[in-house]
């Protein structure tokens, strides 16, 4: 249910997540509907592995929710590296027990599915993750030869994750200025999970400005408007929704 509101207000009907993004709560009506699944779609240089494992960190750190991160092609030592331009001591979190990173080939987890969850689930449940990332659903989805073996695979992978409980967000390798496109990742990701999220690297004269918008939000009232995305040095992202 879209708005052209800047901020919609909070809905009480639904058990609320806090995405941990600034800006992004008050244009969804007061955050993500729990144990729901959000694909984040985006450009190259968009933000998007930012945007999913400052969802992790944040709910982990602020709001007491344990959470998994899934990374399939950027290694975990180079993902540590670059994150750490933000000040978020995920190291320290994972000795904790508050968060895991797992480093995967898309095929482990067609196994992990086979398996029913497998090591994956053991980790959720051990930690009592509410959260779970998974970079990129897009990687995933090149395992298999035809569109509708796509779809399967990946309405199977997100009712494992809504067995699990968990918040989960996908990342989808895709360009959001395509974004009316048949399917955004192959398998028409967009259609089977709960929420769409867009980040967008676009040109604006000499100049690449990076935005935010949401395209779907299941459920749910939110904004249509597209807002500025910020990048802020030992802070993370945040969403200029205020204009």
């Amino acid at each position: 249910m879209a708005t052209d509101k800047t901020k919609v207000e909070k809905q009480p009907d639904l058990d609320r997540v806090p995405s941990g993004i600034p800006g992004l709560d008050e244009t969804i009506g007061g955050g993500f509907e729990r144990n729901s699944s959000i694909l984040l779609a985006g450009d190259a240089g968009s933000g998007k592995t930012t945007f999913a494992m400052q969802f992790i960190y944040k709910g982990a750190q602020d709001y007491d929710e344990p959470g998994v991160y899934i990374t399939f092609e950027e290694p975990r030592e180079a993902l540590l590296r670059h994150m750490s331009e933000y000040n978020w001591n995920l190291e320290k979190l994972e000795r904790a027990g508050k968060i895991a990173i797992l480093q995967y080939k898309p095929h482990e987890v067609q196994k992990l599915l086979e398996e029913g969850g497998g090591t994956v689930y053991d980790l959720v449940n051990s930690i009592g993750a509410k959260r779970l990332a998974i970079d990129s659903l897009t990687s995933f989805g090149l395992l298999f030869e035809s569109q509708y073996q796509t779809r399967e695979n990946e309405l199977e992978l997100l009712e494992l994750l809504r067995n699990w409980k968990t918040t989960s967000m996908l990342v989808s390798e895709v360009s959001a200025l395509d974004e009316r496109r048949a399917s955004l990742d192959g398998g028409g990701a967009e259609f089977l999970t709960d929420s769409v999220l867009l980040l967008y690297h676009s040109h604006k004269e000499s100049e690449r400005v990076r935005a935010f918008e949401v395209l779907k939000m299941r459920g749910s009232q939110h904004t249509e408007r597209v807002f500025p995305l910020e990048f802020t040095a030992g802070e993370g992202i945040s969403i200029r929704s205020k204009m």
